[in-house]
């Protein structure tokens, strides 16, 4: 619960300033975030994929913490059991601002 909240409060700060949109190295965020988590708990039986050469352009702090969330609830939820973690992407047609597969 602790750390729950210190994320919140963190995001809390981070929403209160301009947001600063860059070329962000998706898959570089991906390995840091992987090894930090295979720190904690290195006998885990959880594969790492992570697509090499990904990058976008946003905030890289918001995106860091929305993969480090999505990266921490897979660790979490798949308790014991051997485990896949990856990202990639995929190429979507933007028209008008809507997303159009």
């Amino acid at each position: 619960m602790a750390q729950l909240i210190d994320d919140l409060l963190q995001l809390s700060r981070l929403t209160r300033v301009d947001m600063v949109f860059n070329n962000v190295k998706l898959s570089d965020i991906a390995q840091s975030i992987a090894g930090d988590l295979k720190k904690l708990q290195p006998k885990r039986n959880i594969e790492f994929i992570i697509t090499p050469g990904l990058t976008d352009r946003g905030d890289e702090k918001l995106l860091r913490i929305a993969l480090t969330n999505l990266f921490e609830n897979g660790w979490k939820f798949t308790g014991k059991v051997p485990a896949h973690i990856s990202n990639s992407a995929s190429q979507k047609k933007t028209v008008k601002g809507l997303f159009c597969p």
